[in-house]
């Protein structure tokens, strides 16, 4: 069975001096990563500061940033208050001038790029099976696995990168596009392969 960690860590260090913070996202507003090799867990890493990712690990950045001129997400409304009393009634008054039209407000800053999770069930047509999980649109994987719903195994599990000829994509560009999963499993069974995608924009 696969899994995944995904965390997003800003340390507070308690100085004579005060608090000193790490840096994240950058201060080009960049996230770096760590994602594991094997099982695709990933952390995430203050690499302005120096921390480098283990052997272990392939190195993933993004943006902090979205896309951009999107707008900043409307806060919630607040809850009503009790009904008051209701007070003597008053006179009419005069009709007021028309106030004039208020100016438009600025828009909102874009939001940091979130970590899209993909997940694909797949019915077993042979003992052995295999199943992809694909990130949609640019982004790309950095981690994923399998889950069995039934008794059997999981025989191999790595990124997956498009075919040219089956999904109209690049068979040799990189980063990949999605995971791949094979399981030993009964016929009939269903199984599920998942992918963690990011828009990132290096990994190494």
């Amino acid at each position: 069975m696969g899994g995944f960690v995904i965390g997003v860590l800003v340390t507070a260090t308690l100085t004579s001096g005060g608090v000193a913070l790490a840096s994240i996202p950058s201060s080009s507003g960049t996230f770096t990563g760590c994602a594991q090799k094997v099982g695709g867990a990933l952390r995430v890493i203050d690499a302005q500061a120096g921390k480098r990712c283990l052997r272990s690990e392939r190195k993933v950045t993004w943006s902090a940033r979205g896309p951009a001129g999107a707008k900043g997400a409307t806060g919630a409304t607040g809850a009503a208050g009790a009904t008051g009393a209701p007070g003597a009634g008053g006179a009419t008054g005069a009709t007021g001038a028309t106030g004039a039209g208020g100016a438009t407000g600025a828009t909102g800053s874009a939001g940091p790029v979130g970590v899209t999770y993909v997940s694909t069930t797949v019915t077993a047509g042979a003992p052995n099976h295999t199943g992809v999980a694909k990130c949609p649109g640019s982004l790309n994987v950095v981690g994923g696995g399998a889950k069995l719903n039934a008794g059997g195994s999981v025989l191999d599990s790595h990124p997956y990168d498009r075919s040219p000829v089956i999904d109209g994509g690049d068979a040799d560009d990189f980063p990949d596009d999605g995971w791949m999963a094979q399981v030993s499993t009964t016929v009939g069974a269903t199984f599920i392969v998942y992918a963690i995608c990011v828009a990132a924009t290096s990994v190494s």
